[in-house]
């Protein structure tokens, strides 16, 4: 269900992108089945676009974004079918990874977002869009892929974002004609980006980030993310701090995100134990509970991997059956994470799948996350009975070893001493070499956060400080840092969630009142 919102006119107000009189004419003469206040305003120039995206950026949460200023990789477009993004008027913006960044006439709408990241296995962050905007550019952007086309262009795209890009003259030829004929976009000079190792970078993902990332202290008068004025102002305000580089001790990494301090309560199971199924499907959930639910096994269910893994330290289960692509926490994620841990690593994990195929995967998935049985979706019930009882003879002692402290130390401590010394890529670059070696290296996966977040690469470091939280749900510094993340790319409902969690965890009086005042910067 959608979260209840603030009236967009009374936004309007207080932004003074209108006046009183202007907004009550335009209540007045509204009509059933008119296109909404702000895209009407719009339309008939009482406000600009970049005003009314501040508004819906206010009403929504989520930082808005013009649509008129992006360039769109069409091939993009596969994840989402056209009849789901006409339903809910959302279009993906850039895909970079296990993210997916879409532009929503509702970012609000929680159900929507989980609809999306269930179809699409991604991480969706939501922008919110002008509901006539995103009509036409979904409609103008499914054609062009449908004719062949590589590309979206708004008709507002600079040079450097057709460049960077590398948009085609087909392409830009279509956005020329669309705009009316006016000036011929001409082709930009012929600039391969060099990558990393000096290869030329064939996707455009990193380009389009970059314009889509809001800088905390430099905000041109045209870029492609729109804030409201309070978050513009909070976001200038607050910057990742360098917490702990001062420190370069290791903390032990073995310390799953669940609570460990004591002992998991006795659960009362059935005559074969306690079963969690997790899965994002209510029917998928439904049919195992009833399949197990008769042979004996008391039936708990999850939705998401967050959810998961506190039910793990609740029930005590001795069987999971685990979705691989579960919204927020991996299901790989889950799967290593109680291997990891001596207190949960005999519990039986069966992993399904409706993505990942063929007997390689299910050895790869035993070796490197120590998964006891694996099945493809969809299946039958007795083949996922004759999986969970092929697993639960063979005694469950998969598990991944030991050793995670000595594996991601000298990273961490590489990367540490290189960020001292100014020297902040080679510091990401060791950083990132600690996370290949150890996954669960809780303050590598901080560190690295912190140094993404100050280098402007707000997501990316979004990301690496939410899985330093998914491995250790106590750990303030990650806390404090994500909620200055998510404030400065303009997530106010995300923001003022961290900031709350951080006033519970603070360690001492004095943080706590600057913890409020931060939440009344946001607020």
């Amino acid at each position: 269900m959608a979260e209840k919102k603030k009236p967009i006119g009374s936004i309007l107000l207080k932004q003074r992108a209108v006046s009183s009189k202007q907004l009550a004419e335009a209540l007045k003469n509204q009509r059933r089945g008119d296109p909404p206040l702000v895209s009407r305003l719009t339309a008939q120039g009482v406000i600009s676009e970049k005003d009314a995206l501040k508004a819906l950026s206010e009403q929504s949460g989520s930082p808005g974004i013009d649509l008129d200023q992006v360039v769109i990789r069409l091939d993009d477009l596969a994840l989402v079918p056209r009849p789901l993004a006409d339903r809910h008027c959302l279009i993906p913006v850039l895909v970079k990874g296990n993210r997916m960044f879409v532009a929503m006439s509702d970012p609000t709408d929680k159900a929507v977002v989980q609809e999306l990241e269930v179809v699409t296995g991604k991480r969706v962050f939501p922008y919110v869009g002008l509901k006539s905007t995103l009509q036409r550019v979904i409609d103008l952007a499914y054609d062009r892929r449908e004719q062949g086309g590589q590309h979206y262009v708004g008709a507002k795209c600079s040079q450097e974002t057709l460049r960077k890009a590398k948009v085609s003259d087909a392409d830009r030829q279509a956005a020329h004609a669309r705009s009316g004929g006016g000036p011929s976009i001409p082709a930009p000079p012929a600039q391969p980006h060099i990558g990393h190792q000096g290869t030329i970078d064939e996707a455009p993902s990193a380009q389009m980030e970059q314009r889509l990332r809001p800088s905390a202290h430099a905000m041109p008068a045209e870029q492609p993310v729109v804030l409201d004025d309070r978050m513009e102002q909070a976001a200038g305000d607050s910057s990742p701090e360098d917490i702990l580089f001062d420190d370069p001790a290791f903390v032990d990494d073995s310390m799953p995100a669940v609570d460990m301090s004591t002992p998991p309560p006795v659960s009362a199971p059935g005559e074969q134990g306690t079963l969690l199924v997790i899965d994002a499907d209510q029917d998928v959930r439904s049919m195992v509970a009833g399949v197990f639910g008769e042979r004996g096994y008391r039936v708990v269910e999850a939705r998401s991997g967050d959810q998961a893994l506190r039910k793990v330290s609740e029930q005590n289960p001795a069987v999971i059956i685990l979705d691989a692509t579960l919204p927020g926490v991996h299901g790989f994620e889950v799967a290593r994470e109680l291997k990891s841990s001596d207190r949960y690593r005999d519990i039986r994990i069966v992993m399904m799948s409706g993505l990942y195929r063929g007997w390689r995967i299910a050895e790869d998935l035993k070796n490197n996350y120590g998964i006891d049985g694996f099945i493809e979706k969809p299946f039958h019930s007795h083949d996922i009975v004759r999986v969970v009882d092929v697993a639960v003879r063979s005694g469950g002692r998969n598990s991944i070893p030991p050793g995670v402290t000595e594996k991601a130390e000298p990273f961490l401590q590489a990367g540490i001493a290189a960020y001292k010394e100014g020297r902040l890529e080679e510091a990401m670059d060791h950083l990132r070499k600690g996370i290949d070696a150890e996954p669960l290296a809780y303050k590598v996966h901080f560190h690295l956060g912190l140094l993404y977040g100050k280098s402007g690469q707000l997501y990316d470091g979004i990301q690496h400080l939410e899985t330093a939280l998914t491995i250790r749900s106590d750990f303030y510094p990650a806390l404090k840092n994500l909620a200055v993340l998510y404030q400065n790319a303009g997530f106010r409902n995300k923001a003022i969630e961290m900031w709350e969690r951080c006033l519970g965890a603070s360690p001492d009086d004095e943080t706590r009142e600057q913890i409020k005042r931060h939440l009344m910067a946001v607020l």
